[in-house]
């Protein structure tokens, strides 16, 4: 079955999802829109020649061809645009980080439970095959005891390279940072993997104008009695990495740079091959969105996985 999908933010994370579509076997997207007329068009135009432009979200929302909405617009916007979806009855994938405010977010949570469309938010790790063999190692004890875990990263520059188009929403305190752009990943692999977290301690940096997100990061979490070391920052010239390592007394496993996954022991590391190997770009998560839509299991977080990571990031930055 092919589901026809209208695209609400037509920014980085909306074209990319386009180009994704676009060739997968499950999937037209029929209608987009950007607050941006020219972003649209420009779409159109270089991307989907196919896809009309809708006047406004709450148009495209209430088309009634479409089968599902995707969000992709920035994070203060996204829980106004799942309740409009919601309200018509239209399944929802919305982007990462799922809001910035707990208290409406929870409301949306226990709404769409009610109510029992399908939902999910878009955390790529939900898919990875990389992900889904550390689980499985894991899982199998081959770490032997757990002792620690670290997340680390750094950016010479924030917002990154890339994402200068939305610096003005990225580099600001209100929606922005990298704590709910990248950490919030690995809250969601850590709470998958290991389990629920804490925040026992945390220690950030804002600059002095009020408006700017954060630079700087140093927390130390928990879970299942595992301590949980974290650390971040902005500035300086190197290249920019993130890590999740998980040190065991039998083996260590690293996740580094988004898909390259290792495992240790005391000679050094080795890569990990994953067991199955990964599809193209968001291939993996498109077809586990289409069982969702289908109505069969799959691997995608809801909106209540998300509302957990969120509560975790926003903690922090609160």
């Amino acid at each position: 079955m092919t589901y026809k999908v209208g695209v609400i933010g037509l920014g980085i994370m909306g074209q990319r999802m386009v180009q994704c579509m676009l060739p997968h076997p499950h999937f037209e997207v029929l209608v987009g829109w950007d607050i941006q007329r020219s972003t649209s068009e420009g779409v159109q135009r270089d991307l989907a020649p196919n896809m009309k432009i809708a006047a406004d979200a709450q148009a495209l929302i209430a088309d009634p061809a479409l089968d599902l909405i995707y969000i992709a617009s920035p994070p203060t916007s996204h829980l106004a645009y799942a309740q409009t979806a919601m309200n018509a009855g239209k399944a929802i994938f919305c982007e990462k980080p799922l809001a910035v405010h707990i208290e409406a977010s929870r409301q949306m949570v226990t709404e769409l439970a009610k109510c029992g469309l399908p939902n999910a938010v878009n955390f790529p790790f939900a898919a990875s095959q990389e992900v889904a063999t550390l689980e499985k190692h894991i899982q199998e004890g081959r770490h032997g005891e757990a002792q620690l875990l670290e997340i680390s990263f750094h950016f010479s520059e924030w917002p990154r390279t890339w994402q200068r188009d939305a610096a003005s929403w990225l580099s600001g305190r209100v929606e922005g940072g990298f704590l709910r752009e990248v950490f919030s990943h690995f809250v969601y692999l850590t709470q998958r993997i290991i389990g629920p977290l804490t925040i026992q301690s945390a220690q950030l940096n804002f600059p002095a104008d009020g408006i700017t997100a954060e630079t700087y990061v140093m927390a130390n979490l928990e879970s299942n009695g595992l301590p949980i070391r974290v650390s971040g920052g902005v500035g300086g010239a190197a290249p920019d990495y993130n890590a999740w390592t998980l040190f065991g007394s039998q083996k260590s496993y690293r996740f580094y740079d988004w898909r390259l996954m290792q495992v240790a022991d005391l000679e050094g590391w080795h890569e990990l091959v994953p067991e199955i190997e990964p599809k193209p770009l968001m291939g993996d998560q498109l077809d586990a969105l289409a069982e969702m839509l289908t109505g069969n299991p799959h691997c995608l977080p809801d909106f209540a996985a998300a509302l957990a990571v969120q509560e975790i990031v926003e903690g922090l930055l609160q």
